[in-house]
């Protein structure tokens, strides 16, 4: 990559990750205001699903840079990542740094994990199960404290660069 003159800027992820980020954003968002249940719900929660779905194959299939090989350390590195920004000597990524990265991971395991168990929970075999209603709201309102942690993260991460991620 070549260096940036001073004033410009460069977009690392294409529209098709904004996107997909935005609309897993909204379902989320749109999926916990409606969490007594009904149509809507549903739907988001698809929406969310396919969203995810669509992230693992570009993490998977897609560009290198949105490949998650192409950003996810080891947890040896992570570790050393997390102990040099304690330090506030972390070093700068262009794409997700270390803990980020396994923050993409958590947060698409925590959706597809809560989509799927509300789906089972449309299903005829798991209708009215209990369990499969208290897994489907753990995993739902574990989002909320890892997003705030991710946007925790973003604002941190902007503000010691100085970039507006």
């Amino acid at each position: 990559m070549k260096p940036l003159a001073a004033g410009q800027t460069r977009l690392i992820w294409p529209w098709r990750q904004r996107g997909l980020h935005a609309v897993l954003a909204l379902a989320v968002t749109l999926a916990l205001f409606t969490h007594e249940g009904g149509a809507w719900h549903e739907a988001v929660g698809l929406l969310a699903f396919a969203a995810v779905a669509a992230r693992a194959l570009l993490g998977l299939l897609g560009p290198t840079n949105l490949r998650f090989k192409s950003f996810v350390r080891s947890p040896q590195d992570t570790l050393r990542y997390a102990q040099l920004w304690r330090r506030g000597r972390e070093p700068r990524y262009v794409n997700h740094n270390p803990l980020g990265a396994w923050m993409v991971l958590l947060l698409l395991v925590l959706a597809a994990a809560a989509a799927g168990s509300g789906w089972l929970y449309t299903t005829d075999a798991y209708w009215g199960m209990a369990w499969v209603i208290a897994l489907h709201a753990t995993l739902a309102w574990a989002l909320v404290p890892m997003v705030a942690l991710h946007l925790f993260g973003v604002w941190h991460a902007g503000r010691r660069h100085h970039e507006n991620l």
